[in-house]
């Protein structure tokens, strides 16, 4: 009985922690994309591009799109697994896992501009 209470209590762990991973995952691109608009409107309104994007942006660019399917992935099958969830908690999880899986389509639309604001286009 204690046994199938601790691998419960290890599977809401776990699952917590996918959680704030998907958000982080999906908080990270987002961000890029902000900071890329701001650094664009500057370099527009000197009419050249004075600053660049660090490419370590456009490496947790990449990293946080290439990952984010395979987090709510996991996610999804793991809440097929766990019964013990309220039914509000499993519905959030579920968005928040088919949002991981889709952002990655926005984030491939946006790769471009993010790539030309490095300087890696020239």
């Amino acid at each position: 009985m204690a046994e199938n209470e601790s691998n419960a209590t290890e599977r809401m762990r776990s699952l917590s922690r996918k959680r704030s991973l998907a958000i982080i995952v999906l908080i990270v691109p987002a961000l890029v994309q902000l900071v890329t608009g701001i650094i664009s409107n500057i370099n527009e309104k000197r009419g050249f591009q004075s600053i660049q994007l660090p490419s370590i942006l456009l490496l947790a660019y990449s990293g946080a799109g290439l990952c984010s399917p395979f987090i709510g992935i996991s996610i999804l099958r793991q809440l097929r697994a766990h019964e013990g969830a309220s039914k509000e908690r499993v519905e959030r999880l579920r968005w928040l896992a088919g949002l991981a899986i889709v952002a990655p389509v926005l984030w491939l639309m946006g790769f471009v501009f993010i790539l030309f604001a490095t300087g890696f286009s020239r």
